[in-house]
């Protein structure tokens, strides 16, 4: 899963745990190859497969049934939120507006108090300043903020920055994400397919995608005279890209390993040196808590909320993005000196333990609850 749908997913189950009955509103990405058979469908329930799982209550809609995908899924969403009547409605992420404005506007009509998630935040602002969009995306902002109840942030560099948009401060919570400490510990670990499982190498966690600045990474990695390897391993959401990336390596020592399981992602980060992050835009990446919950530092790009989440110099290294000297610096250091990356591991383990998902669970909760009569 993506860092997006392990949050919905992980405050939802604590949400059950807490004694609260709750639907998930999700797609099957599984039907996306069979639009045309899709096409002739009507968005109705002959076409939902509800689920029962960890008790909640899922209800999972085939993704596209017309050539627009993220609308006419929304357009299943409100049907399903008029006829389950829930006391709040929480949207994970800022995506798909389409999905946002007809949810929120459903909602609203209902009389049922709504919250945003703010995943996916800076990509969304990053790309809105690159094509010049700022007067349509405060006019959106201006839309939705008069229907939902509150904006949950991940950080409070997002809660200034909606400010800076226009909401109001009154209408912002900042809650961190968490992470599975447990799950990272004692969780089922797999050794995935490598050439050799017993040398040293650094780990990349992340989806191939573009944003994710892999083919920087690939290039100065190439660049170092190491014998360490590197492994990436996360989804495959763009196979243009990963062909592109995978044409580019002609070397032994880095590894990639598309759409791995989360077990083999586990035992990644328990046997990894450390891990790395070069993306040119995020938010607040899950990948960062999860290595810090394997007592592992992270080499990051300084973007989006990742400061928030790294102390330079104590829990990892913040670098440049778009400077490839400065990443280089950053991995060597690491891999040159054990005692740094075992003293900045001990403090990111501390680090991930104070962010919990019950934690977090419980101040959206208590967020919510100020709006429910």
């Amino acid at each position: 899963m993506g860092g997006t749908e392990i949050a919905s997913m992980s405050i939802a189950s604590e949400f059950v745990k807490l004694n609260h009955r709750v639907t998930v509103l999700t797609y099957n990405t599984k039907s996306f190859h069979t639009r045309w058979r899709l096409v002739q469908a009507k968005c109705s329930g002959q076409l939902e497969r509800i689920e029962r799982k960890n008790g909640l209550t899922i209800r999972r809609f085939p993704y596209t049934y017309a050539l627009n995908p993220a609308f006419t899924f929304s357009i299943a969403e409100t049907r399903a939120l008029s006829s389950i009547s829930p006391d709040v409605l929480h949207a994970q992420g800022f995506f798909d507006f389409p999905e946002l404005y007809l949810m929120l506007s459903s909602a609203k009509q209902s009389g049922i108090p709504s919250f945003i998630t703010t995943h996916g935040f800076f990509e969304v602002t990053t790309r809105v300043r690159r094509y010049h969009l700022e007067y349509a995306f405060r006019a959106f902002l201006r839309l939705i903020t008069d229907m939902t109840s509150k904006y949950i942030v991940l950080s409070s560099l997002e809660r200034t920055e909606l400010m800076n948009l226009g909401v109001p401060p009154s209408k912002i919570a900042v809650i961190p994400n968490g992470v599975d400490i447990e799950q990272m510990d004692r969780g089922l670990r797999e050794s995935p397919i490598l050439d050799d499982t017993s040398g040293e190498f650094v780990f990349c966690a992340a989806r191939f995608s573009k944003n994710k600045n892999l083919e920087l990474l690939v290039r100065v990695f190439d660049s170092v005279d190491t014998s360490t390897k590197l492994v990436i391993a996360g989804r495959l959401t763009d196979p243009t890209y990963f062909q592109r990336l995978k044409a580019q390596i002609d070397t032994s020592k880095i590894t990639l390993l598309p759409n791995a399981k989360d077990s083999e992602m586990r035992w990644l980060y328990q046997n990894c040196l450390f891990t790395v992050l070069p993306s040119s835009m995020e938010t607040s990446p899950l990948v960062i808590l999860e290595a810090m919950a394997a007592s592992k530092p992270v080499v990051a790009s300084d973007v989006g909320a990742i400061s928030s989440l790294i102390v330079n110099g104590e829990t990892g290294i913040l670098v440049s993005p778009t400077n490839p000297g400065d990443i280089a610096k950053g991995l060597v250091l690491l891999m040159r000196n054990e005692g740094l990356r075992l003293s900045m591991g001990k403090k990111a383990r501390s680090f991930a333990e104070s962010r919990s998902w019950r934690h977090a669970a419980e101040l959206t909760l208590s967020v919510m609850e100020e709006f429910v009569h």
